[in-house]
């Protein structure tokens, strides 16, 4: 593949979850290799994707539960037929909805580690132990976060005990022993969810097709980033945010936008060395050929506004880290 700037490229955008098939969402399967397929045919050379993380209730790609973990909703049950996890019949009830997927992906699971007990030395079982150790930086985090949510009926991070939701490292040990079963499937939904990537994006790569992410520049404050780390987030003791994204007002919209999700701690970030950044970075450069990231002009200055403010309006601009 040459360069990217060797020569002038085309491309097309579409999440993966707006691919055609026989389920309730596009996933990662044969609709999207065919669509590899199609857009090379056509002469283009660049599949936009918009963000692939795991989303709340409302499915939109930029409020995330993580920058780092893959939305279960986008993994091709077939796969799992394939290697011997699910069943065919189990697959296609699977594909009704989002719970029944969850099911299946729960079945698949304990097939999964009732085979590795068998057969510790398998290629799938090294695979699945390479993946925890390579992605340990952030996985733990997140299947973690996952599993407390769940346990606690859903409720935002903030009203957990205080143990869990200052994230102490004692008193999540212990609920993550309590909930192990659980956190167990949810890291197999991360390592499936990355092994079928990794396929599709070598199958793109080797019809000259590059993969283009995108990289919100802010997360949600119901996230296993924000849980983790709170220390780099303007917060207040309890989590709450003490100030919020958004824009001014312009051209468009008279009130601004008002986004809500919690500024970033700057000066706590800096003195770590942009750490949490540098992850994030690490994660696209190896999921994508190419990233974006979405409003990187809050990188050099972000409008900040107090948390209890009923618009946009009520924001002024302050200074980012910028060119450190």
């Amino acid at each position: 593949m040459d360069c990217l700037t060797e020569r002038r490229r085309g491309g097309v955008l579409l999440h993966p979850s707006s691919l055609p098939g026989a389920g309730y969402c596009g996933d990662f399967g044969a609709e999207a290799r065919r669509f590899i397929d199609l857009i090379a045919d056509a002469g283009l050379s660049i599949w936009q994707v918009l963000p692939l993380g795991p989303t709340h209730t409302d499915r939109c790609p930029y409020q995330s539960f993580s920058v780092h973990a893959g939305n279960p909703d986008l993994i091709d049950l077939q796969w799992l037929v394939e290697q011997g996890w699910l069943s065919a019949s189990q697959a296609e009830e699977g594909l009704r909805d989002g719970r029944a997927k969850r099911v299946a992906l729960t079945t698949a699971s304990d097939e999964f580690f009732r085979q590795t007990r068998q057969d510790p030395h398998s290629i799938m079982a090294h695979a699945y132990d390479t993946f925890c150790c390579v992605a340990d930086f952030w996985l733990e985090d997140y299947v973690r976060f996952q599993a407390f949510r769940d346990h606690f009926a859903r409720l935002p991070w903030t009203s957990w005990p205080d143990g869990l939701r200052n994230c102490d490292p004692e008193a999540c040990r212990e609920k993550a022993f309590e909930l192990a079963d659980k956190i167990r499937k949810l890291r197999f939904r991360q390592f499936v969810f990355h092994c079928q990537w990794e396929e599709l994006h070598r199958y793109a790569n080797e019809r000259d097709i590059l993969l283009f992410g995108d990289m919100p520049i802010y997360v949600h404050l119901e996230s296993a980033d924000v849980w983790a780390h709170q220390s780099l987030f303007d917060l207040d003791p309890e989590g709450n945010p003490i100030t919020v994204t958004g824009v001014p007002p312009d051209y468009f919209s008279s009130e601004g936008q008002l986004w809500g999700t919690p500024q970033y701690n700057w000066d706590a970030m800096q003195q770590e060395g942009f750490n949490w950044w540098l992850q994030r970075f690490a994660t696209a450069g190896h999921e994508f050929d190419i990233a974006r990231i979405d409003h990187f002009r809050a990188l050099e200055a972000y409008w900040e506004i107090p948390a209890d403010a009923k618009s946009a309006r009520e924001g002024h601009w302050v200074p980012a880290p910028g060119r450190e």
